[in-house]
């Protein structure tokens, strides 16, 4: 996978202006970053058209702009992917390979962001904000991308803390008692409140420490989890102590693994912002750019 400038740096290369005015970007340049088709040489109109239809915020602009239209995501499409026939190098594979007079996706703006709004992981949510932001430095961009991951970070940890909370229920475990040990190993003994104070968090109960988290420490916390589950499920029977153990152990491997490959601990991956204000701050841009980039060509 590319890194952040080679990103930055391709998409900025690759983007041209169609003969509609409209800021454009080849199916298949985003392929070669995301290899979002591996092993194809034909990009798919089906999958970016079902990237479209899968997503709320282009379903509810089709259906304003092309009122009385019996399927209007079809025509929202139709007005931002265009057809067309060039000569491009396919970069992903077993080995490049150049493809002369080949089928590809003319794509705009709006479209790109639909399809990289269909894609996971970090990479692509740099890719999705670098559409939504058209104007954004390379910094700017980080920053932004940096405090989006956290959203879809935060909601898998809560997932799997639902999952969690049913075993610790079936073992007895107490779960004040379970959360308290749970940040002690994760913050290697920093307790919660000394934590929120460092960064000025309003000492809340009712608002827990990983609305606050990084990505990296939220995605540190849910693999903990995760395999204090799937260790729970291989074994016959699982007492409390024993469940405390093993989740202890799975936080210290994480936390070593975090520092190790990022060379950042939990303590320090803490945002002043809570993830709910990020995702206010993401839908208000996505509807700015519903309302600047939706409607093309009309």
């Amino acid at each position: 996978m590319k890194t952040y400038p080679q990103i930055f740096d391709t998409l900025n290369k690759t983007r041209h202006t169609r003969a509609d005015g409209a800021e454009c970007w080849y199916y298949s340049d985003i392929n070669n970053l995301y290899n979002i088709q591996p092993d194809q040489d034909q990009p798919s109109h089906t999958q970016t058209l079902a990237a479209m239809l899968n997503n709320p915020t282009v379903s509810k602009d089709a259906t304003r702009i092309f009122r009385g239209a019996d399927i209007p995501t079809v025509n929202m499409h139709r007005m931002h992917v265009q057809h067309i026939h060039h000569d491009y190098t396919i970069t992903t594979g077993l080995c490049p390979r150049q493809v002369y007079n080949g089928h590809d996706l003319d794509m705009s703006r709006y479209a790109c962001w639909a399809l990289m709004n269909a894609q996971h992981g970090i990479p692509a949510t740099f890719a999705q904000t670098y559409f939504l932001y058209p104007d954004a430095t390379y910094e700017r961009l980080c920053a932004l991308t940096n405090e989006f991951t956290r959203i879809p970070a935060r909601r898998e940890l809560a997932q799997v803390e639902k999952i969690m909370a049913g075993i610790l229920y079936r073992t007895g475990t107490k779960i004040p008692l379970f959360n308290q040990m749970v940040h002690q190993t994760l913050f290697a003994d920093i307790t919660v409140p000394t934590i929120k104070q460092h960064y000025r968090i309003p000492i809340k109960s009712s608002d827990p420490l990983s609305n606050y988290m990084g990505t990296l420490g939220l995605m540190a916390k849910t693999t903990a989890l995760q395999n204090t589950i799937a260790e729970y499920d291989r074994r016959d029977r699982v007492y409390s102590d024993m469940l405390m153990q093993i989740v202890a152990h799975q936080l210290r491997k994480q936390r070593a693994h975090m520092i190790n490959k990022y060379g950042v601990r939990p303590e320090q991956n803490i945002h002043t912002t809570p993830v709910s204000k990020v995702s206010t701050h993401l839908n208000q841009a996505i509807r700015q750019f519903s309302k600047n980039y939706a409607n093309i060509g009309r």
